[in-house]
């Protein structure tokens, strides 16, 4: 069966065509995602996005749904790798568990460190000895614009 298209119809199917194709152009440019809604390197507060901690990975012990289980009487390191955009610096603090809530103990923080180079990605180390230890680590990814997004996670040790 041949198909067969009239001058008129062809004429109609290309304009709907271009039609898709110049709308498919004019609302990617205004995707959040794109290039041009990205921040450039300019430092205009209307163009820089707010910073955001898109994955934390622990090491050598995994972190399970938001835990960290250490063995108990042990001392060791914690390698703590961050992924996060839009980001200048992440700063790593240890925070005492009250009331099962970070926040209401955000004042007795304790910096482990700054990373301000994230060319080779955001990470720090967090040495532990044998202290009773149940507390938050919670990664401060700060953005160009001062903003901040803080991501927590327990620590804890096994019995």
């Amino acid at each position: 069966m041949i198909v067969t298209i009239d001058r008129k119809g062809a004429i109609f199917l290309y304009s709907k065509v271009i039609f898709v194709l110049l709308w498919s152009v004019i609302l990617v440019g205004f995707l959040p995602d794109s290039p041009s809604a990205m921040d450039n390197g300019s430092k205009d507060e209307r163009t820089v996005l707010d910073p955001k901690v898109i994955d934390i990975e622990t090491s050598p012990v995994p972190m399970v749904n938001q835990w960290v289980t250490l063995r108990q009487r042990s001392t060791g390191e914690l390698l703590i790798k961050v992924e996060a955009l839009n980001t200048k610096e992440v700063r790593f603090w240890t925070v005492p568990v009250k009331n099962k809530s970070w926040q209401n103990s955000w004042e007795q923080r304790k910096l482990i460190s700054i990373d301000q180079d994230g060319s080779d990605g955001w990470s720090s180390t967090f040495f532990y000895g044998q202290e009773n230890l149940l507390m938050f680590i919670v990664v401060e990814a700060i953005g160009h614009n001062g903003q901040t997004d803080k991501r927590p996670f327990y620590v804890v040790y096994r019995k």
